[in-house]
């Protein structure tokens, strides 16, 4: 079995919460996997284009709607 068709499965099974949790861990593993190409200072026009990226994202989250 490959291990997305294992994923889904698991998913199938769990509850709203903790599929709210694993939408946040989602988010926290592409948030880490670009920390590596950011550099340690941005520019205010840098740092609102980021917060605009993930600005729906983030709405959706914090209103328990994921998906």
């Amino acid at each position: 079995m490959l291990v997305k068709e294992y994923i889904t499965q698991e998913l199938e099974n769990l509850s709203e919460s903790d599929l709210r949790q694993i939408a946040e861990y989602i988010a926290f593993i592409k948030l880490r996997a670009r920390m590596h190409l950011m550099p340690l200072e941005y520019s205010d026009a840098e740092l609102q284009s980021m917060y605009a990226e993930f600005e729906e994202e983030d709405l959706m989250l914090a209103e328990g709607w994921y998906g």
